[in-house]
């Protein structure tokens, strides 16, 4: 009987402790992650800019396939300036219009508020304060965005990322467009 219990506490160690190796070490999601950014931006004839600091020069290259690699792992691109007569500065009400999307094929669209038919109203948001959007990439693209209906593309890494992106090392790209509220 002792080696019918022993069998099965064999068995069932065996079978746990092989299940467990399956999962992926934070080191390798990470590796992962790196992997389909890089293939995103080949796959898309991405002309990355590898910049030192956390703003973009004053001559600033906004070619269509022109994305700035920031410190912080973010890329970044402008797509419209906007109204450089109204800037954002720190704890600016912005109107926030975002669409969120993987960089696996096919890309994997979330919720969005792109426009008024995805959403009647864009989401506002202090910039600079996370507690009212907890998207670090995104204010971080807003600082650089500057000015009141601006639009840009941004790649976020999951460490800049928030929910479920952020806990499952997924990065993503997210179009967005901001306007001032004043």
């Amino acid at each position: 009987m002792k080696r019918i219990h022993i069998l099965f506490l064999l068995s069932f160690s065996l079978i746990f402790f092989s299940a467990c190796s399956n999962k992926k070490t934070y080191s390798e999601l990470l590796d992962e992650q790196d992997a389909t950014i890089q293939a995103y931006i080949q796959r898309n004839n991405i002309n990355v800019i590898k910049i030192t600091t956390d703003t973009l020069p004053a001559n600033a290259l906004k070619g269509e396939k022109d994305y700035y690699y920031m410190p912080s792992g973010l890329y970044f691109h402008i797509v419209t300036e906007g109204d450089k007569s109204v800037k954002v500065v720190a704890r600016t009400k912005v109107a926030l219009r975002y669409r969120p999307y993987t960089l696996t094929i096919p890309a994997d669209t979330s919720s969005n508020n792109w426009n008024t038919i995805a959403s009647p109203d864009p989401l506002t948001i202090t910039y600079g304060e996370t507690s009212t959007f907890s998207v670090v990439g995104i204010h971080q693209a807003i600082g650089l965005m500057r000015y009141s209906d601006s639009e840009a593309k941004v790649i976020v890494p999951a460490s800049l990322n928030a929910g479920t992106y952020a806990d499952q090392v997924i990065p993503v790209a997210y179009d967005l467009k901001i306007k001032i509220v004043k």
